[in-house]
């Protein structure tokens, strides 16, 4: 190819680059305004992204799609969702894919991450589930199995909440052997965790597995506290909390551009909920996204794109050299570094007794010294519990700085 060749294809690849960046602008100020609490602003400020479809189109849907988690909106978050995890599943053709190596990484089409897709299937399977749709959800959550697989042995990942919802989904939708299948999977990655034995003995007893079901009990009965433990029939009445805190991990690069994943400060914490005057119950980490980005993949691929891409670019910077001043490679500044960084960090299950009549319920986060954040405290009124298995299931989001968010927020408004 002569260098005028070279030339126009990278004029090509660089076309709305500025728009691009003004975008971007736009999504940090909504992120912005998410972290500190203000959902509905976040709202208004990135919905309009969704109609610039260009190369972050996926990343703007991902991050609207928490926001109408946040605000209970499950329709228009399956909305968002069901088009953010089409976009990430396109598949490039040669041409696009050719032109794309002339283009610095973060100017590529964003195509997210295994952990992300695995999230945003698990998402859009739960806002199904909180719209009775149980066989999509199934659909949704056998999409989040498939992301875990990753297309090497080092992208495997044991994602569980995904697993449980889709156990709970074929609970509701009387499907009793899948159900008893999903929570199997559950107690072989959670062995401790009460909660996955108590599911697993009531799918195995409406399964009619009444072997299961009484290993399961005993087990159950092991490791859970008799104040809070909830009959074997599955009469108790409770609610499932899904519990997502803080936000997720962040990319960053190092002199060379490879990029690794970094954790957020907000990332580890313990979450405990009780109905107002009784006592506390742990809401178990299930989940941990730092963990799941940092242990998929690795350098390799970063290493052979670049020694493919890297050639093609400085051909078309030595090509630009002649009519500007010198276009030196800044590895660096352009390294891929966007992630859907307001995923959350860690995501914890609890199944709590709540009476049938409406209660309010106190969710508090604690951090690694067992201290209260009394910033991250959040009270939930009006919540009535049903037997575990029609019990519904609770979504909240605790993002930091509540505490800091309810004074400046107030003044804003």
């Amino acid at each position: 190819m002569t260098r005028g060749g070279v030339l126009a294809v990278g004029l090509a690849a660089t076309v709305l680059v500025s728009s691009r960046c003004a975008a971007e602008s736009v999504l940090e100020k909504g992120e912005k305004d998410y972290r500190k609490g203000w959902v509905t602003d976040a709202e208004v400020v990135m919905q309009p992204l969704v109609e610039k479809k260009d190369k972050d189109y996926p990343r703007y849907l991902l991050s609207l799609g928490s926001v109408e988690l946040s605000l209970g909106d499950y329709w228009r978050a399956g909305q968002y969702f069901t088009a953010a995890v089409q976009n990430l599943s396109v598949e490039l053709g040669s041409f696009a894919t050719g032109v794309a190596l002339f283009r610095a990484e973060k100017n590529r089409p964003y195509r997210g991450y295994p952990h992300e897709k695995v999230l945003a299937h698990t998402y859009l399977g739960l806002a199904y589930f909180q719209q009775n749709k149980y066989n999509d959800a199934r659909i949704e959550f056998a999409k989040a199995r498939e992301e875990e697989r990753g297309t090497t042995e080092a992208q495997r990942s044991d994602f569980a909440t995904s697993e449980f919802l889709d156990g709970v989904n074929a609970l509701r939708a009387g499907r009793f052997n899948d159900a008893q299948v999903s929570f199997r999977k559950i107690t072989e990655l959670k062995k401790d965790w009460p909660l996955g034995w108590f599911s697993l003995c009531r799918a195995s007893y409406l399964n009619h597995d009444d072997g299961e079901a009484a290993e399961a009990w005993a087990r159950y009965e092991s490791l859970s506290d008799s104040a809070s433990r909830l009959a074997r029939d599955g009469s108790t009445p409770c609610a499932l909390f899904l519990i997502a805190t803080g936000w997720g991990p962040t990319r960053e690069a190092d002199s060379l551009g490879l990029c690794r994943w970094e954790r957020t400060p907000s990332a580890e914490k313990d979450v405990r909920l009780a109905v107002a005057g009784q006592p506390r119950l742990d809401a178990v980490a299930v989940d941990d996204l730092y963990n799941e980005a940092s242990t998929s993949g690795g350098v390799v691929g970063q290493v052979a794109r670049k020694l493919v891409s890297l050639p093609l670019r400085a051909l078309f910077a030595s090509a630009k050299s002649d009519s500007t001043k010198s276009d030196k490679l800044d590895l660096k500044s352009d390294a891929d570094v966007r992630s859907w960084d307001i995923s959350p960090g860690t995501i914890h299950l609890a199944a709590l007794p709540i009476p049938p009549s409406p209660s309010t319920v106190e969710i508090t986060c604690f951090d690694d010294k067992g201290r209260a954040i009394d910033a991250d405290r959040r009270a939930l009124r009006f919540i009535g519990g049903q037997p575990f298995d029609r019990s519904p299931i609770i979504y909240v989001r605790v993002l930091p700085n509540a505490g800091e968010r309810a004074v400046t927020h107030d003044r804003k408004h």
